[in-house]
């Protein structure tokens, strides 16, 4: 087996970059919301004088599938084991965010963003739970710095993506990314 200078194994190194990518689309889809909001609330037909109120409540529930999320698939990792949990969880996003690009009132808005925050919360935290409990003590601070290194780079990327691309298509990126 060839060793990284931090002796990860193969299988380590790939366990980190699902970990990473994940991550990425987490931070991705956590941004992309606040980059594309003013655009798809008007698109949906938000006026602007119900803009930040609307803005607002949208992205408390999907602060609260976060909350909810991080509950439920950390009991459900615990029962059905981190690996299963964890792609549940991207594929809980992933669809969450594609069905994001299709909404065309608020209620339907509301959902999909707090759908996408239950899968969300479900990721980050099944994945670094996974990475502690699959690495020794001297492996984790590196592993845990590299996913995070790559998970924040989502939130570069959603900016750019919402500069150069309409918010429907913003939103398909961030699921098919997932996917």
């Amino acid at each position: 087996k060839v060793k990284s200078p931090y002796n990860f194994t193969g299988t380590q190194l790939l366990m980190l970059i699902v970990a990473a990518l994940g991550y990425f689309v987490d931070v991705y889809d956590l941004l992309i919301f606040s980059s594309e909001r003013i655009e798809s609330l008007q698109a949906i037909g938000v006026p602007n004088e119900n803009m930040k109120d609307v803005g607002i409540m949208i992205l408390n529930f999907q602060m609260a599938g976060l909350i909810i999320g991080g509950f439920l698939f950390g009991i459900l990792a615990d029962k059905l084991g981190r690996l299963r949990v964890l792609f549940v969880s991207i594929l809980v996003y992933s669809l969450a965010n594609i069905g994001n690009a299709f909404v065309t009132n608020i209620p339907a808005f509301t959902i999909a963003r707090l759908f996408a925050g239950i899968g969300l919360a479900g990721e980050l935290g099944v994945a670094l739970s996974w990475i502690s409990e699959s690495l020794d003590r001297r492996q984790r601070t590196i592993a845990t710095m590299i996913v995070s290194a790559i998970g924040l780079m989502g939130g570069v990327t959603a900016a750019l993506v919402a500069a150069r691309f309409h918010w429907q298509t913003s939103y398909i990126i961030g699921g098919v990314l997932g996917l």
